[in-house]
């Protein structure tokens, strides 16, 4: 498992709202986060028959903040509240 720098220190943020069971894109625009460290910190290969698609964001103190979901070998998907870290 590898994990490219994402987007020189920019992440995309995608907003979708599912309304009556309609998936509508409500908003996105790019964040500039130049105090984010990028690529894997720490990483391990994920043995066979695990979950090498998931991922931990985490603070500056090692903790786990939010999951993400490697959807590409260049992209993640997490949460909406990820972006208030």
């Amino acid at each position: 498992l590898s994990v490219r720098v994402l987007c020189e220190h920019q992440i995309y943020l995608i907003y979708l709202t599912a309304v009556n069971g309609t998936l509508t894109l409500s908003s996105s625009f790019f964040l500039n986060l130049p105090e984010f460290s990028t690529g894997i910190i720490h990483g391990t290969k994920a043995p066979d028959n695990s979950i090498p698609y998931m991922g931990s964001v985490q603070n500056n103190k090692g903790q786990h903040v939010c999951g993400e979901f490697l959807i590409t070998e260049d992209f993640v998907l997490t949460a909406a509240h990820c972006d208030r870290l």
